[in-house]
């Protein structure tokens, strides 16, 4: 595998429906690593990220991060969730009902049920990974540790990280 690192900045557009106080278009920058399996090119680019912002002179300001692992630590989550909130579903939105079955991660940053009990006390994802996962997740953990970036862990910070991968 060849490790190809790129940034990108300018003018975005999105693709879903509009949305109150969403324009279709923004601006965006942002920096990948292709091509890495690698926890220490993840933090790398979690390390870029709070220097330009340490940079610009920002101070409050948090890096927040979670993971689903690789894709049978997904799908085992996947279904915890299914499991778990099947018998809570009538107590949801009805969006969050929709959701249960085409994508139950979705539930956990729901606008309107966010402080539901279930929800609070809903699986994480980390109870879920098997041994590969946990052993990249926490390597990556201990390249922040090393490179002195402060960050917290969300275990309902679930929006997007469909999109990134470790496998």
């Amino acid at each position: 595998n060849k490790l190809t690192k790129v940034y990108y900045m300018g003018p975005m557009f999105r693709y879903e429906r509009m949305q109150k106080g969403r324009s279709r278009q923004f601006y965006q920058f942002g920096v990948e690593a292709l091509g890495s399996y690698s926890p220490a090119a993840d933090a790398e680019v979690m390390s870029l990220a709070v220097r330009f912002f340490e940079a610009l002179g920002l101070k409050k300001f948090k890096l927040v991060i979670n993971t689903l692992g690789d894709k049978e630590s997904r799908q085992n989550y996947r279904e915890s969730l299914i499991r778990y909130f099947t018998p809570h579903v009538n107590e949801l939105c009805s969006d969050c009902k929709r959701r249960l079955e085409e994508n139950p991660l979705r539930i956990l940053d729901c606008k309107i049920d966010y402080n539901h009990p279930a929800i609070k006390d809903a699986p994480k994802t980390r109870d879920c990974l098997n041994r590969e996962s946990k052993m990249f997740f926490e390597e990556l953990l201990h390249y922040l540790d090393k490179l002195n970036i402060k960050y917290e862990i969300d275990d309902k910070l679930v929006r997007g990280l469909d999109y990134y991968t470790h496998s």
